[in-house]
């Protein structure tokens, strides 16, 4: 399913075709829905065939019928832009080490576009010293019990 972005900037979602893991992001913009894909080893006809396919289940799904094949146009795939706010990025991306998402200057700290790896190494980070005073009192213990 897709995963809102942003603070509401668009949608992502990471989905799988004939092998390719593919990520698709989604914003609203100028009256019309814009589909972002971001992965140049994606062949273009893999990428078209996902947003012409997710584009008609949004059609059906907010209309009540099927989309009409003009309602469509696809363009090439779009690489330079910002995984959180969805912007296009004419300068540098940074990519997160954490996460593997690209970011503008803006979003590039993991604090700043809701790294999902930072909960993970908050976690480590506490498990890390809750654990670490157990470890000391069985060392204690060993060492003192044996004597």
């Amino acid at each position: 399913g897709f995963i809102e972005v942003g603070d509401g900037a668009g949608w992502r979602a990471d989905l799988e075709e004939e092998g390719y893991a593919i990520k698709v992001f989604v914003k609203y913009e100028g009256g019309k829905v814009k589909f972002l894909l971001p992965e140049p080893s994606v062949p273009a006809e893999i990428n078209e065939r996902v947003v012409r396919r997710i584009a008609s289940e949004l059609y059906e799904h907010v209309h009540g019928v099927e989309m009409p094949p003009e309602k469509l146009k696809v363009e090439a795939a779009t690489y330079s832009f910002c995984y959180y706010c969805l912007k296009p990025v004419r300068e540098l991306l940074f990519r997160c080490r954490r996460c593997g998402g690209r970011y503008c200057s803006q979003h590039r700290l993991p604090e700043r576009h809701k790294c999902p790896g930072i909960s993970y190494v908050k976690a480590a980070f506490e498990g890390g010293e809750k654990r670490e005073p157990e470890a000391k009192r069985e060392m204690v213990v060993k060492r003192h019990g044996g004597g």
